[in-house]
């Protein structure tokens, strides 16, 4: 399913007018996608983990419920990990790829067993998006249709969404 949400999410952007990277390689990492806009002088990197069965933390282990300050600290450490990357490996591989843009931080999700998550990364700066809320804007840019594999499954999911034909 990452795969497929992940071609979701850059067909949004696509159609939000963003030229996409995705799978930018960083040692042993890798950035699920870049988005640039060449009217802005900003741009947007974007981690993206969608599960419709939530097993645990966005910020990795433990399963179990984390006591507030170690939950803090494993998301403060996640978004060092995605956004900057050992030794800064993530930053330069985005300044090689994007040069002198200013760069946002963006986590788009499914279902969440520990939502408690999410303010502490929007208190990291990384702007946080339920998938949902990507798919009904994706719904929304009809006009502004790109030919990737991801906007046949936004029409299908379009389809879906009004009906099946009258029946």
């Amino acid at each position: 399913m990452a795969l497929v949400a992940e071609t979701l999410v850059e067909e949004w952007l696509n159609r939000k007018g963003y030229f996409t990277i995705r799978g930018a390689k960083t040692g042993q990492g890798e950035i699920d996608l870049l988005a640039v806009s060449f009217r802005e002088p900003d741009a947007i990197h974007v981690e993206v983990s969608v599960s419709a069965r939530a097993i645990g933390y966005i910020s990795g282990p433990p399963i179990a419920k984390k006591p507030p300050e170690k939950l803090k600290a494993s998301v403060e450490e996640w978004v060092m990990r995605k956004f900057r990357g050992k030794k800064e490996q993530v930053a330069r591989r985005r300044e090689e790829l994007c040069p002198d843009r200013g760069w946002r931080f963006m986590l788009v999700y499914g279902d969440l067993k520990h939502p408690e998550e999410l303010p502490l990364l929007e208190g990291q700066g990384v702007k946080v998006k339920h998938i949902c809320d990507v798919l009904d804007e994706l719904r929304n840019l009809k006009d502004t249709r790109t030919s990737s594999e991801a906007s046949g499954v936004a029409e299908l999911i379009e389809i879906c969404r009004e009906g099946h034909g009258g029946k």
